[in-house]
């Protein structure tokens, strides 16, 4: 367990005096824990970044357990930029697919944190964050995969059965993607919530 010794004051009251104090928490340090309670808004917000980034890595190594890779900045640039190049399209899809995630954060900061009946610990914030992300996850492969994402490939909510309509890195073979698409889409947005729960994290536990 990491101790720091720091002058009286500091902390913003945490403590009082010259002391060894515990600097560390379950997922976030007692520094950023008291940060987030000041600045709700701004720790959402950077919260929904590095959630974002942190789920999009794991989407891009999905191949490497048999499921389909989920490249959402490419998907989202081809969106924004149809005729662009594919650089060109995989920045601006990256920056839709951020702001996106903290949108979302704010969204869960503001309207759902309180409302979801777990305690206000570091592993009741990241259950919170899983159980916010489950809906997420409904929502996308149930209505944004199918009919915005890839509108014109005839999926159907939540995308069983059905050839599978992402580019995938070469190697990577899909002529039926069953179960695996809903499942990676679940999955992604699993990471997205335990890291979203873990950094947006008011508690002083």
């Amino acid at each position: 367990m990491a101790t720091t010794t720091t002058p009286a004051g500091e902390m913003d009251g945490l403590r009082t005096g010259t002391a060894d104090v515990d600097v560390s928490g379950p997922f976030a340090s007692v520094q950023w824990r008291a940060w987030v309670r000041r600045h709700p808004f701004a720790a959402a917000a950077i919260a929904g970044v590095v959630a974002t980034q942190m789920a999009t890595i794991v989407g891009y190594f999905f191949n490497a357990v048999g499921l389909p890779q989920l490249n959402w900045p490419a998907v989202n640039g081809a969106l924004v930029l149809p005729g662009g190049t594919p650089g060109a399209q995989f920045a601006a899809g990256a920056f839709v697919h951020h702001i996106d995630g903290v949108v979302f954060a704010l969204l869960f900061a503001v309207l759902v944190w309180r409302k979801i009946p777990l305690p206000n610990t570091s592993a009741g914030n990241v259950g919170k964050g899983v159980i916010y992300s489950l809906v997420l996850a409904i929502l996308s492969a149930g209505v944004l995969v199918p009919y915005a994402y890839f509108a014109k490939a005839g999926l159907d909510p939540f995308s069983f059965g059905i050839p599978f309509p992402l580019e995938q890195p070469t190697g990577a073979v899909y002529t039926d993607i069953a179960w695996r698409l809903p499942f990676a889409i679940l999955v992604w947005h699993l990471a997205y919530g335990f890291f979203l729960g873990a950094l947006y994290d008011p508690s002083d536990d």
